[in-house]
């Protein structure tokens, strides 16, 4: 019975009814030797392989990673529809209270992963090591996430912080992630 509920629960997620087959296959271990899988447009994808278009991923957990199209079908799915502090989302971007979310770009420009876990996680399983270049840091005071490389170290990222342009050490070199 607790299996039909979560199944159930990632095809409403995503507006779409997944094959039991399909569900089966998302509700596995979302880790995998290989990379994360995540439910994205219907489908499972191994996002080591690829987003397939997706611009923001979410990880729930590790067994319950979502993909969407846009950030804001994102913040939606997170129940983010507006900044709390009323800052407008040009100055900072949009990263929902509790988490912490990556961007490949600076400024918070192009694809976005967003993580809520105290667990180290490999970004190369989500295909996003060595790319992260801005990072919002959502989550309560005196909650510090972090990133880090082998070669570079580790990075904290400080409650409710937000930094535009990691710079020239950081830019494309974190490989995981604790949040």
């Amino acid at each position: 019975m607790r299996w039909a509920l979560a199944a159930g629960v990632i095809a409403i997620s995503v507006g779409t009814v997944l094959s039991s087959s399909t569900a089966a296959q998302a509700a596995q271990s979302a880790e995998f030797e290989d990379g994360v899988t995540a439910v994205y447009d219907g489908r499972v994808i191994n996002l080591r392989d690829g987003w397939s278009g997706a611009q923001s991923c979410i990880s729930f957990s590790a067994n319950d990673v979502r993909c969407f199209t846009t950030p804001e079908e994102a913040d939606v799915a997170l129940g983010n529809t507006a900044l709390a502090d009323g800052r407008s989302v040009a100055a900072v971007p949009a990263c929902a209270s509790g988490w912490v979310c990556l961007w490949e770009a600076i400024n918070g420009g192009g694809r976005r992963l967003i993580f809520q876990d105290d667990e180290w996680q490999d970004l190369g399983a989500y295909g996003f090591a060595n790319v992260m270049s801005s990072w919002r840091n959502n989550q309560s005071s005196g909650d510090l996430a972090y990133v880090a490389d082998d070669s570079v170290g580790t990075l904290s990222l400080a409650a409710g912080g937000y930094t535009a342009n990691v710079g020239t050490v950081w830019n494309d070199i974190a490989d995981s992630v604790q949040g």
